[in-house]
């Protein structure tokens, strides 16, 4: 490379450095946890119904987190995310649930059903004389 192309490449380096605000580094928003759990989950084929039975959430909270991640990654669809974070080395398995996670958030189904627990017994009834 002669010495006339080493200028004009080191000149639109320094331009471009000039203009971009941060310095030529790329900027990326961070993933939460939970977004990064739901969309772990979605690359490892789970619904969104069964990331929610995996994180004790409601499948529509899944899709919250993960089209959440959709925006961050400013792409449209669940697959493209799962993409992009690949792509960008976002993906690991998620940690594993603490003990008081565990306690503070029990699981909402039981057996691909939701449980209801009555918030009181039921009343005791005198027998009628």
């Amino acid at each position: 490379m002669n010495l006339d192309a080493m200028i004009h490449l080191l000149t639109l380096a320094f331009i471009k450095a000039s203009l971009d605000p941060t310095g030529g580094h790329v900027t990326m928003k961070l993933l939460t946890e939970r977004e990064h759990d739901c969309l772990y989950w979605a690359a490892q084929g789970k619904t969104s119904w069964e990331i929610g039975c995996i994180l004790g959430i409601s499948e529509r909270t899944a899709n919250f987190h993960i089209a959440n991640t959709c925006d961050k990654l400013d792409v449209r669809t669940r697959q493209a995310a799962i993409t992009a974070a690949m792509s960008q080395a976002l993906l690991s398995p998620p940690r594993p649930a603490s003990a008081a996670t565990a306690r503070n958030h029990p699981p909402a189904r039981a057996h691909g059903r939701r449980i209801r627990q009555s918030p009181r017994p039921p009343a005791i009834r005198s027998p009628s004389p």
